[in-house]
């Protein structure tokens, strides 16, 4: 029989990814967790980055399954009630926890957002914020609730958003952000002294989880705005596309070109001209300066103004 200590100890489920897990169980420990639950869909990738260091953690390993309405799923729910948790910490986590799984934990069910809320709720919004352009972003930690990114938030922290950031950068200063809130706030939640305050819902804005196809690139939009979409999907992300040639290229670094170009003034958007050994590109207003191209394998073109030049185009378009 596991001691009265013991029992105290393993009292927290982490949901989460491979980030999510290595970040949670970092801040609150390994011997305050009573179990591990990953989504259907990233069980094999987070297995496989994460190897024996799943098993070393000595507590079940739980699967998500995609459809609740199966054995399987009843299965999960068994498991997980068997664990006996005080607390949820719900990190990285893209799947959406029903009813009867956040009744379980004695204490609640406590979420780390990559987003401000109650602005940015819903799924990838640290690509959604920068394809739209946000000045800031920051993470919450919030009490969950039968909503989505619609609890009581506990805390907030912002940063701004420079010119310089794409998705890598901006993750990995959330992804510290959110370690810095936990090693805070973690001890005044499991002793229930964290305060928190409803969300004003008047402020709210749900984003959807972003598709492959979301990254075709408009030529007619405003050069910034094609910007912000290629700097909001670089590796590992699909990547913003376009066609050269009714062959996909997808965009992986590109910048505001602010010369004159009077040559391609009057030409629709989506035209290029070789200038100065740059491949340039008008947009709705403004020009972009091609930087880093890779064709529709995921493979970088080296040499992509040899690509443009030998074109029978003079165009991209959306197909």
């Amino acid at each position: 029989m596991m001691s009265e200590q013991m029992l105290h100890s393993k009292k927290t489920v982490i949901f989460g990814d491979e980030i999510g897990i290595r970040s949670s169980v970092g801040v609150i420990g390994k011997e305050h967790l009573c179990g591990i639950v990953i989504p259907e869909l990233k069980w094999r990738e987070v297995s496989n980055r994460l190897g024996h260091m799943l098993s070393d953690y000595g507590v079940p390993i739980m699967i998500q399954p995609n459809d609740k309405n199966t054995h399987k799923f009843k299965t999960f729910y068994n498991s997980l009630q068997q664990t006996r948790p005080d607390f949820y910490l719900v990190n990285s986590y893209t799947m959406i926890l029903p009813p009867s799984i956040l009744s379980i934990p004695k204490n609640g069910a406590i979420n780390v957002h990559c987003g401000l809320l109650p602005r940015w709720r819903g799924g990838h919004i640290i690509n959604w914020v920068l394809a739209e352009g946000a000045e800031k972003a920051g993470v919450t930690i919030h009490f969950m609730d039968k909503g989505i990114d619609t609890g009581d938030i506990i805390a907030q922290k912002t940063t701004p958003i420079c010119y310089e950031d794409d998705a890598l950068t901006l993750r990995d200063r959330l992804l510290h952000f959110a370690t810095e809130l936990l090693e805070e706030y973690w001890p005044k939640i499991t002793s229930g002294t964290a305060s928190a305050f409803p969300q004003d819902n008047s402020e709210a804005k749900y984003y959807r989880k972003r598709k492959p196809e979301d990254g075709l690139i408009h030529w007619e939009f405003p050069n910034t705005a094609i910007r912000n979409l290629v700097r909001a999907l670089v590796k590992p992300w699909p990547g913003a596309f376009t066609y050269l040639d009714r062959k996909k290229i997808i965009l992986r670094s590109v910048d505001v070109y602010s010369a004159s170009i009077k040559c391609i003034g009057l030409m629709p958007s989506g035209s290029w001209i070789a200038e100065n050994q740059e491949i340039i590109v008008k947009c709705g207003s403004g020009f972009l300066k091609l930087l880093e191209i890779e064709d529709e394998y995921g493979a970088t073109i080296r040499n992509h103004q040899n690509l443009f030049l030998s074109a029978k185009t003079q165009q991209l378009t959306v197909i």
